[in-house]
């Protein structure tokens, strides 16, 4: 191989790893969490035990999950099988959010499940929802 090619090699190489990075991380880093730090359970009761007491991260929290649970339970409407089950998610993490932020926990919540209900991918993390109102 010529030194040309390992150089042309090298960048091509680069160029892939970037791409795959930014397609990773575009909407910012992938949550860790466990499967049990939910806002709103599957059978519809509220966790306010999640909420950390800090503005911006309570919001983040209404924001995502509200996305997670719109995107999950707020199709189904157009289903045959239609069930209660999703303004029972949006009840519960609405009235949690409220009494956990304020109005605007409310706000991040309902913005999250339309969002999700909508399948806007781009917009799946709360970044974009505090950049928008200028929070962070």
């Amino acid at each position: 191989m010529t030194k040309i090619e390992a150089i042309f090699g090298g960048v091509l190489l680069l160029a892939v790893v970037a791409a795959a990075s930014f397609a990773m991380f575009q909407s910012g880093i992938p949550s860790l969490g466990s499967a049990d730090s939910r806002l709103v359970s599957r059978d519809g009761e509220a966790n306010l035990g999640i909420f950390t007491g800090d503005y911006g991260d309570d919001m983040c929290t209404c924001y995502e999950s509200g996305y997670q649970d719109g995107s999950e339970y707020g199709n189904v409407k157009a289903d045959v099988l239609y069930s209660i089950d999703d303004s029972i998610h949006y009840k519960a993490g609405y009235s949690a959010c409220r009494s956990a932020v304020g109005m605007q926990g409310g706000t991040a919540w309902t913005e999250g499940w339309a969002s999700g209900e909508a399948s806007l991918r781009t917009q799946r993390k709360c970044a974009f929802y505090l950049k928008r109102l200028n929070i962070r």
